[in-house]
């Protein structure tokens, strides 16, 4: 559980909140019990409202742009809303691999019952997954030929690879050439 900061804590004590009252709020309900807190109770719908339309995120479905540089400018907006939104999310993401490592390197995998925390419980489980040596692909290439075993590999191009033969002329069985659009945006 996350520690509050002693600003937090002390805001609370002096308004005589009792812990056990907002111990479990997270969030904007701890937002609204702190503005509470801080007799600024009065402000909070206000805040709420400019928060909601800072962080107006788009859906798909939402009504078009009339004019087609307003597209321009609500895609470079909403890029930027993903963007900043996969910063967040690869920042806790990072924090969850962390909470992940902490648990495989520090709970006993022979232990059945793992650690029991106060709403989850952490078990360690052990797969075999296969592994290739780096410097052996060429013999395991050869031995999906000699066996014909192509099932083994995904079935993916390596575009630039591909597109380098097809560029120096060869004339590869069953790939084609492909136009792909896509849209540049630049600030004017």
């Amino acid at each position: 559980m996350r520690e509050w900061p002693d600003e937090i804590i002390d805001t609370f004590q002096n308004a005589d909140v009792d812990y056990d009252t907002v111990a479990e709020l997270e969030g904007l309900e701890l937002f609204k019990a702190y503005m509470a807190a801080c007799g600024l109770d009065q402000w909070t719908e206000h805040l709420m409202s400019v928060l909601d339309w800072c962080h107006d995120k788009p859906a798909a479905g939402d009504e078009m742009p009339e004019h087609l540089g307003q597209v321009a400018d609500e895609f470079k907006r909403v890029s930027q809303i993903r963007i900043a939104m996969g910063k967040e999310v690869d920042a806790i993401k990072a924090r969850e691999t962390e909470l992940r490592e902490h648990l495989i390197n520090n709970i006993d995998s022979d232990n059945e019952k793992g650690v029991m925390g106060m709403h989850y419980q952490a078990t360690i489980k052990t797969d075999t997954k296969p592994r290739i040596d780096p410097e052996k692909w060429s013999a395991f290439h050869d031995w999906i030929a000699d066996n014909d075993r192509f099932d083994l590999l995904q079935k993916r191009l390596s575009d630039k690879a591909v597109m380098e033969l097809i560029n120096e002329g060869a004339e590869l069985p069953g790939i084609e050439k492909m136009h792909v659009k896509s849209v540049s945006i630049r600030k004017i």
